[in-house]
């Protein structure tokens, strides 16, 4: 489950995968984002906290949910053609997290590219890097919803 403030940015990450769960807050001067992971392998409660700041997004990898977040927040300030550079948190399906920079690139009005920043192709990442596609892409529509995704009222007329 991912919230958004009215900005469109988060304000609350809950994830749950085979390994446990994980969740992530900003705080209430949003210079950091912090929470806890709970694994299946018995370690107790492990508390988390990352630098954090208007500019930061999060990711999920395999998940593209916070990426498309993060891509519509762009939208309006991003003409086809520009690239912009931004801090993201990559949690990873064993709810790693690691801090790493992604490249949002806007191809077209709807379609998107994310990959790593500096990376020069597919063998481009740099050791402990954080471990999710080094391209991926993305269409999505005005509203922020993925193309070809379902649309499914909150209430029914």
């Amino acid at each position: 489950m991912i919230e958004v403030d009215p900005n469109g940015r988060p304000s609350r990450l809950e994830l749950t995968t085979a390994a446990g769960l994980l969740t992530l807050h900003p705080s209430s001067d949003g210079r950091e984002i912090h929470g806890n992971v709970v694994t299946t392998t018995g370690e107790g409660i492990r508390p988390l906290a990352f630098s954090w700041g208007p500019e930061h997004e999060l990711e999920i990898v395999g998940r593209p949910l916070a990426t498309v977040i993060g891509l519509h927040r762009r939208r309006a300030r991003m003409d086809p053609g520009d690239q912009d550079e931004v801090d993201v948190l990559s949690i990873d399906p064993k709810l790693a997290v690691v801090a790493a920079r992604r490249r949002f690139e806007r191809l077209t009005e709807t379609r998107w590219r994310v990959r790593e920043a500096g990376a020069g192709g597919p063998h481009g990442r740099a050791q402990g890097q954080a471990q999710g596609p080094s391209v991926a892409e993305v269409e999505i529509d005005a509203s922020g919803v993925p193309l070809g995704g379902v649309r499914w009222p909150l209430e029914p007329d």
